[in-house]
């Protein structure tokens, strides 16, 4: 998973997190990772999937990592989606796919907003 119990940097601020709450951002990560192709996961369904209320996940997400729980998912599906335009072999639209965009020219943008650039052009 991407959080290990090293300081974790959020923005330009470095914070250091307890353990239970590393293996909380972990557990957040795999499920998404889990249900990364399904354009449908949402932040109800990661909710659900760890056991809480909307309302209290985003609490917890802003108090930890400064993001809501939509932005977080599309954020790890974003940064799967670089490494495998970086790989290579994926066409744009199959990694669309693979990560969840159920729309080609939304995975377009959010993708060029996050890197600056294309997904087609992007060589990481």
């Amino acid at each position: 998973a991407q959080w290990s119990n090293a300081p974790v940097v959020v923005g330009a601020k470095e914070i250091d997190l307890p353990p239970a709450e590393v293996a909380f951002l972990e557990q957040v990560c795999e499920i998404v990772e889990d249900q990364m192709a399904d354009p449908d996961f949402g932040v109800d369904q990661l909710a659900e999937s760890l056991a809480m209320g909307r309302r209290q996940l985003l609490r917890k997400l802003r108090a930890l990592v400064d993001e809501t729980p939509g932005d977080l998912i599309r954020r790890i599906r974003l940064e799967r989606a670089a490494q495998l335009l970086e790989a290579g072999g994926t066409s744009v639209k199959e990694v669309a796919d693979l990560t969840g965009f159920a729309s080609g020219p939304y995975f377009s943008r959010a993708f060029k907003q996050r890197y600056g650039v294309a997904p087609s052009r992007y060589e990481g």
